[in-house]
């Protein structure tokens, strides 16, 4: 079970398997990673009326979070 995931470090994993597998040239491969950052980023939430955004790390509860898990 994970709290939460540092957003760096899903960046840079992502990233390693891209280069591992190497099935993308390298300008799609950036593009998906910027893609991915702007989603992770994106990453808004709200508790007891407030609303949050978490500059580091994604909540558990993100809808995108058990995908980015598995990564």
């Amino acid at each position: 079970m994970y709290v939460n995931l540092p957003i760096s470090e899903i960046l840079l994993t992502t990233s390693f398997w891209q280069n591992k597998h190497n099935n993308y040239n390298k300008q799609q491969n950036e593009h998906i990673l910027r893609i991915l950052d702007v989603i992770i980023r994106q990453n808004y939430f709200q508790y007891e009326g407030q609303i949050f955004l978490p500059e580091k790390r994604i909540a558990m509860g993100f809808p995108f979070s058990s995908t980015i898990a598995e990564i």
